[in-house]
């Protein structure tokens, strides 16, 4: 996975975080609990969608067209994709969810905590002129420490330079790295005893 896009999914995941926050201060003690708004489903209601069936097909015959074949009717595929489920609108709306956390942080002036740290990070990211002005200045001691590998002794010092523990699949995080290896030490997944 690239820094960059390692960073994004960071701060997507901070973004998520800090929305989980309480938002609201604890009722007082004795007070009645406020009613509960009352939201319309936007996928339907939990649990099997009975309106997205098509009745009139045999269940034995094609069951997927049976289950799904109303739902399958009303739905437009967008043209940019190959599939579009309750899934994919669930992402797109994280997605959305998620980009307007982000945005508010950023420009909240008055923010603290992790909050600033949220807005800075996503308000940098997002400083396209800021990026392009710097150029490759960023990159110039990467650039010049792969210019001064002229052997095979340069190339294992550069690549053990880069070597960290990464990488764990056994807990199934960090399964990419920005680095050209990713280590890890585990027990033998064929004999761990």
């Amino acid at each position: 996975m690239k820094p960059s896009l390692r960073s994004l999914c960071l701060v997507v995941l901070l973004g998520a975080l800090a929305a989980c926050g309480e938002s609201t201060p604890p009722a007082a003690p004795g007070a009645a609990p406020a009613p509960a708004a009352a939201a319309k489903p936007v996928l339907g209601s939990f649990g099997f969608d009975v309106a997205g069936m098509d009745r009139s097909i045999e269940p034995g015959n094609d069951f997927y067209g049976y289950a799904n074949g109303h739902w399958l009717a009303q739905t437009q595929i967008p043209a940019d994709r190959s599939s579009y489920t309750s899934f994919s609108m669930l992402a797109e709306r994280a997605l959305a969810d998620t980009r307007a956390i982000l945005e508010a942080a950023a420009a909240r002036t008055d923010a603290d905590g992790e909050e600033a740290q949220i807005g800075a990070w996503y308000a940098a990211f997002m400083d396209e002129a800021g990026i392009e002005a710097r150029g490759l200045a960023p990159l110039q001691p990467t650039l010049a420490a792969i210019q001064a590998i002229h052997d095979k002794t340069a190339l294992a010092r550069a690549l053990g330079q880069s070597l960290r523990a990464d990488v764990d699949l056994l807990n199934a995080t960090d399964y990419y790295t920005s680095n050209l290896f990713g280590l890890w030490v585990s027990a033998d997944l064929l004999q761990p005893g």
